[in-house]
């Protein structure tokens, strides 16, 4: 397989920017018809400000901007859970006309190939119940239904 996107770590205060930026627009886009404005606008403040962005690099999360054709179209983010040896995948982001091209599987290589470096061989996610496209998505690039949980 060609590879078509390229991942970039998010190392300073401009790419916190675009990665907020591309937040704002794909949460807006995505989430709103499946858990309301009201509660995208809390979940961006939450999780997806700057300060938040920041606050988590600092606490260990590790986000990359996805780069597509030299313009950056998403984002991912994960962070290690030392005490069960497993990466948690966070985020994966990809504006809408950039889904459906295979670059979601390229950003789950990717991760998949960071575990390898580092002897990690569980990638635990958390996707809303109502979110089908997602859950069909991991599904299809091997992820299992492991149990289920309330996060906020």
């Amino acid at each position: 397989m060609c590879k078509k996107i390229h991942l970039r770590k998010v190392r300073y205060k401009s790419d916190i920017i675009k990665v907020n930026k591309l937040a704002r627009q794909i949460w807006r886009e995505y989430y709103t018809p499946l858990i309301g404005k009201e509660q995208v606008t809390y979940m961006l403040e939450k999780f997806q400000s700057l300060k938040a962005i920041s606050n988590q690099i600092a606490s260990g999360y590790e986000y990359y901007l996805a780069n597509y054709k030299k313009k950056d179209i998403g984002y991912t983010a994960f962070f290690y859970d030392n005490k069960h040896h497993t990466l948690v995948l966070s985020k994966i982001y990809l504006q809408k006309s950039y889904r459906g091209l295979g670059l979601g599987k390229e950003i789950i290589n990717f991760i998949e190939e960071i575990c390898r470096k580092n002897h990690i061989q569980k990638i635990h996610i958390f996707v809303n119940k109502n979110n089908k496209s997602s859950i069909a998505f991991y599904k299809k690039t091997g992820f299992i239904k492991a149990g289920a949980s309330v996060k906020d």
